[in-house]
């Protein structure tokens, strides 16, 4: 994944908070990485963060544009498979949205890539 980001280059921000299950198991891991994209261009990533009290790790993100009604899709590299899932959901950008909390994160879910 290119995550080549200049937050200075966006007026406007949001938050999504996520996580993410595989095969309907929540997984993650401080080396896992969730990224959002507009036509191919980075506009936010992170890596997943432990919340001992929900016992689960979430992937608090910050989104960038300089426009609303962006379509925006999401990468997720899970590191201990060394697996990249593209694609993976889509949202649409809104100044100041907030999408998900630590305590009640927006659910990605995906099904595990067979190698073959």
């Amino acid at each position: 994944m290119d995550l080549d980001l200049n937050i200075y280059e966006y007026k406007y921000n949001g938050s999504i908070t996520a996580s993410i299950k595989i095969d309907g198991v929540e997984i993650g891991s401080n080396e896992d990485q969730l990224a959002v994209f507009v036509n191919g261009e980075c506009r936010g990533y992170v890596n997943g963060i432990y919340v001992p009290f929900t016992d689960s790790y979430v992937f608090p993100l910050m989104s960038y544009s300089n426009n609303d009604n962006e379509t925006m899709k999401f990468n997720f590299y899970h590191a201990d498979e060394n697996v990249l899932y593209e694609n993976i959901a889509m949202t649409t950008f809104n100044t100041d949205m907030i999408i998900g909390t630590m305590s009640d994160p927006i659910v990605y879910g995906l099904n595990r890539v067979v190698n073959e």
